[in-house]
């Protein structure tokens, strides 16, 4: 995770060991409007109505989050690593309104792969 270098990545900051209960923090960067799940929700106009279209959003601005969140997976796949978690709850909004992909908890390093199917009789 150190190591990423991407506009659409949530970088690293840094690890505090020096904590209270002996156990480390992940330093991150500050996201402003907090996750795409909680932003997009408080846009609604009546935040139980799935049906809103948020307030002060355009399509274009929607594809544009899309297309950001795309980009952080793209470069994740490039440097063979897996994020297994991918949710708009993992996924953040700085204070630009630009996204980037976080929470890298489930995710892994692709040394190598196989792919598996299940083959149906029809």
């Amino acid at each position: 995770m150190k190591d990423f270098q991407h506009p659409h990545i949530l970088g690293l900051l840094g690890v505090c060991f020096d904590t209270p209960d002996n156990s480390p923090y992940i330093i991150l960067p500050f996201m402003a409007n907090g996750s795409v799940k909680n932003f997009l929700r408080a846009k609604r106009v009546h935040p139980t109505n799935f049906d809103d279209f948020p307030v002060g959003l355009t399509f274009g601005d929607l594809v544009r989050m899309c297309m950001e969140i795309a980009e952080g997976m793209k470069y994740l796949t490039d440097n063979k690593f897996v994020h297994r978690d991918l949710a708009a709850r993992n996924c953040m909004v700085n204070e630009e309104g630009m996204v980037l992909v976080g929470d890298f908890g489930l995710g892994t390093r692709c040394v190598q792969y196989r792919v598996l199917q299940k083959w149906r009789k029809y």
